[in-house]
């Protein structure tokens, strides 16, 4: 019987696994209720503003279906999603780095505890981080063999990842601009209409559903969580101006909102009464306009606050797990937010020579873009959690990781072969 080292993986990754699911047990988190909810809403036919569908639809049917074990039913389907993930990364790391590499970075996101105890939160990160890591494997396909079946699947799986989570607008944006270069090249131009149509076709999925939501609460979004997440960046940095609330007995609640509990506001208890008085006179487009106005009246404040939620970001540990006892495990791989935004510039210089030189890195350019577009999108549109909220981008981050080390050991020989880690 012939020796596969994966296969040691898949057996490690899945005794990890079940001691986590055994120890923990499924973990009902802040917004849990909220998905829960939803579903009632959606079940009677009713558009639910706050959360997409695909996630309370998961959560609701396990609740319908299996009673009382509605949880444990519901973190073990994610545990499956996840340990098919783990089979289609290696495929996918096979695919861009050498043997060896893959299987010591399959073995990394199959075993370490961030990525797998996800699964025990009932939230949307576990089957977000496993549906991009098919995504982005769907999407290398499409990149390296030109295959329009993929192309029909990437638009299936950009379906699921937008009634997920809102925020995976933010993979239409590699997914359009590698569709268009693919036109240009001969062998791939059909997989490349393919493609892009698939991305028009979800773009205005997400545009009908942005609009329906914008009837029922005046704002234009998939979810009126973009709203409350720029109106609480706003209040807690600062720059939510009284001077640009229309309506004078909100913009008086505001000023009072300001004397009674200060200017800046640290994430805690304070935070929260200040936010909650708020909450009660501000309407969603309430929120809107007052946001969009304070910045247009004053954009240097929203600037250095960005910059500042930035620094403070990047500070964060870049793998997180939200299991209670392992809470801290991102001690074992101490890297932040902020170095992996460094590694992603420099990988992302060495594209722009190899583009220079005439070469162009397709699967390069797709990784990279994805990983900064996610990681941006986050720290624009969140907050805090962002350990949490770039999740989705994991998955090329530690291949472009691996691809730099395989560099570095390519030393002295790394002028002349650095380029087919990245072509």
């Amino acid at each position: 019987m012939k020796y596969y080292p994966i296969t040691v993986v898949y057996i490690v990754a899945i005794a990890v696994s079940v001691i986590c699911l055994l120890c923990f047990g499924p973990i009902e988190y802040n917004d849990t209720s909220s998905y829960l909810e939803a579903w009632e809403n959606w079940k009677q036919g009713e558009l639910d503003t706050f959360r997409t569908p695909l996630y309370p639809a998961f959560l609701g049917l396990c609740h319908s279906l299996f009673g009382n074990i509605w949880t444990w039913v519901a973190i073990v389907l994610q545990y499956a999603l996840f340990f098919l993930s783990v089979s289609v990364f290696h495929k996918m790391a096979l695919m861009l780095l050498k043997h060896k590499t893959a299987l010591i970075t399959t073995a990394f996101y199959a075993i370490y505890p961030t990525f797998n105890t996800w699964s025990n939160l009932l939230l949307t990160e576990s089957i977000g981080l496993s549906l991009c890591v098919f995504f982005i494997y769907v999407c290398l396909r499409i990149i390296i063999e030109g295959s329009t079946k993929f192309a029909f699947l990437m638009t299936f799986l950009l379906v699921l990842l937008l009634a997920l989570r809102p925020s995976s607008v933010s993979l239409l944006i590699p997914a359009g601009l590698t569709s268009i270069v693919l036109i240009f090249h001969k062998e791939k131009r059909i997989a490349g209409i393919a493609s892009l149509a698939g991305v028009v076709l979800c773009s205005l999925l997400l545009i009908g559903y942005s609009s329906k939501v914008k009837e029922k609460t005046g704002i234009f979004s998939p979810s009126i969580v973009s709203a409350t997440n720029d109106f609480t960046i706003a209040r807690m940095y600062g720059y939510l101006s009284p001077d640009a609330v229309e309506d004078s007995h909100k913009s008086e609640v505001l000023k009072d909102n300001y004397a009674k509990y200060g200017q800046e506001l640290a994430d805690g208890p304070i935070f929260y009464d200040a936010f909650g008085d708020l909450v009660n006179e501000f309407s969603v487009a309430d929120m809107k306009h007052a946001v969009d106005n304070s910045i247009k009246q004053n954009p240097v404040s929203w600037l250095m606050a960005l910059i500042k939620r930035t620094y403070f970001a990047f500070l964060q540990p870049a793998t997180r797990s939200y299991t209670s006892d392992l809470f801290r495990v991102h001690l074992l791989f101490p890297i932040n937010i902020g170095i992996i935004f460094m590694l992603l510039l420099i990988y992302s210089a060495l594209i722009v020579i190899l583009l220079v030189k005439g070469r162009f890195p397709a699967t390069g350019c797709f990784i990279s873009l994805l990983s900064l577009c996610v990681i941006g999108t986050s720290i624009v549109g969140a907050q805090s959690e962002y350990s949490r909220l770039i999740l989705p981008a994991i998955p090329c981050v530690l291949i472009i990781i691996a691809q730099l080390c395989q560099m570095v050991t390519l030393i002295p020989d790394i002028k002349n072969r650095w380029t087919e880690f990245l072509s």
